[in-house]
């Protein structure tokens, strides 16, 4: 258990582009409040259409996030000792923690933001979410995301450029299929997701993840590894 710990600890112990990332979207943000204080005529605005462009930047930013650990940590860790299993168990887990921490600092900057917003005179409409319900429904739609874009990147590394192509093309057919009006408008997925009872919606999103996680493994267990 200690050694696992340690291994986690390892993945997850470089914060610097997650500070860097956070950093520049605060101060986008705080233009885009300005904007709304003093130079924008929209009234009307939600928390989520104020903050709606975090969404998608946090989105890309799980998916490169993914991508990389399969391209770049995996060879790393397994030039300095790591076994297969134990690089896809810690990523397994470490990958869930990057996504939670990912949600919580959406939802603070969007809470405070609107806390923030209404102190000033510029009131927002009341949410119909609770922060519990986007927060869950950040942290599953980023996982899947995260598991997904570990896929593709795995398929990359593993077999080359033409079946990680196929694998995309596999993943745009499927999202093709989702019960959304625009299928890449991350907003699109709060409202129709949480519209379902008992967000049922929502936990397809972990049954995909569980899905790829297995895939992954299936490719990762007797992978060859170019180390740099």
């Amino acid at each position: 258990m200690r050694s696992f710990r340690n291994q986690l600890a390892f993945q997850l112990m470089d914060w610097r582009p997650l500070i860097i990332f956070w950093a520049v979207l605060i101060v986008v943000n705080i233009v885009q409040v300005l904007d709304l204080l003093y130079w924008s005529s929209k009234t009307g605005s939600t928390i989520y259409s104020v903050f709606m462009p975090n969404y998608g930047a946090a989105s890309v930013f799980v998916l490169v996030s993914g991508i990389l650990s399969a391209t770049i940590t995996f060879p790393l860790l397994m030039s300095v000792g790591y076994t297969r299993k134990q690089f896809y168990l810690t990523t397994i887990v470490s990958g869930p923690i990057f996504c939670a921490v990912m949600a919580i600092i959406q939802c603070t900057i969007v809470y405070c933001g609107r806390g923030i917003l209404n102190a000033l005179g510029y009131h927002l409409e009341t949410p119909i979410w609770s922060v519990a319900s986007v927060g869950y429904l950040q942290l599953a739609i980023y996982c899947m995301i995260f598991y997904l874009s570990f896929l593709i990147g795995s398929v990359f590394y593993l077999y080359g450029t033409l079946p990680g192509i196929l694998v995309i093309a596999a993943y745009i057919a499927v999202l093709s299929y989702t019960p959304v009006d625009n299928k890449f408008d991350f907003m699109d997925y709060f409202s129709t997701s949480l519209e379902y009872n008992n967000h049922t919606y929502i936990h397809y999103t972990w049954i995909i993840s569980a899905i790829v996680a297995v895939a992954g493994w299936l490719l990762y267990r007797r992978s060859a590894v170019r180390t740099y």
